[in-house]
């Protein structure tokens, strides 16, 4: 019993995100606000997003969640990358995907595909189906590594559903019946890669 304890201790004191009650989460939040009042350039938001992500609370989480849709790509990726730290967290999960649908910069959607898959939180695996029809090849690629990481049942029929278009696809390529198009090349990079 003692060891067990002890292990549970040495777990909390472990670095990284800490989880902190409400009173900790309030006094966290008006440091945050003072900080975004000396803010000047978007490394000073993704800085003080940074030290706010280190604590994690639904207050906090709340917070951060806005810089998803608010200002650049810069500082929605330093945020989906403190909510990817949320394990099992609905909120962060469905937030990131949220995020991913509504933002329209590559390197957003990518990055908040990845830290909600992250976050380990399988219900998303329905939402997360549609960015595996998306026309670039790097939101695809990552919407698949999320559903590696969410190791979800629900995510098996859209996977095989979609190796089976691409494998239609690059039979067609193969035959010469197709100019390739982005279906081509997905379907090519991922058949090379499984070989």
């Amino acid at each position: 019993m003692q060891a067990i304890t002890l292990l549970a201790l040495l777990a909390l004191a472990l670095p990284g995100q800490a989880q902190v009650d409400d009173d900790q989460a309030k006094i966290k939040l008006a440091e945050f606000k003072k900080a975004l009042k000396t803010v000047k350039t978007d490394a000073d938001m993704v800085a003080a997003l940074t030290t706010l992500g280190e604590s994690q609370n639904p207050k906090i989480l709340a917070e951060i969640k806005g810089f998803l849709t608010k200002g650049n790509a810069e500082v929605a990726i330093a945020a989906a990358e403190m909510l990817g730290k949320y394990k099992k967290d609905k909120d962060a999960a469905e937030a990131l995907v949220g995020a991913a649908g509504g933002r329209k910069e590559k390197d957003v959607i990518v990055k908040c595909l990845r830290y909600a898959g992250d976050t380990e939180f399988r219900a998303i695996a329905g939402k997360l189906a549609g960015f595996l029809r998306h026309r670039d090849v790097e939101i695809v690629h990552e919407a698949v590594d999320s559903f590696a990481k969410l190791k979800a049942k629900d995510g098996i029929d859209p996977l095989l559903n979609l190796w089976k278009e691409l494998d239609g696809i690059q039979d067609n390529v193969k035959n010469n019946e197709n100019d390739g198009g982005l279906g081509a090349t997905i379907g090519g990079s991922l058949t090379n890669s499984m070989q």
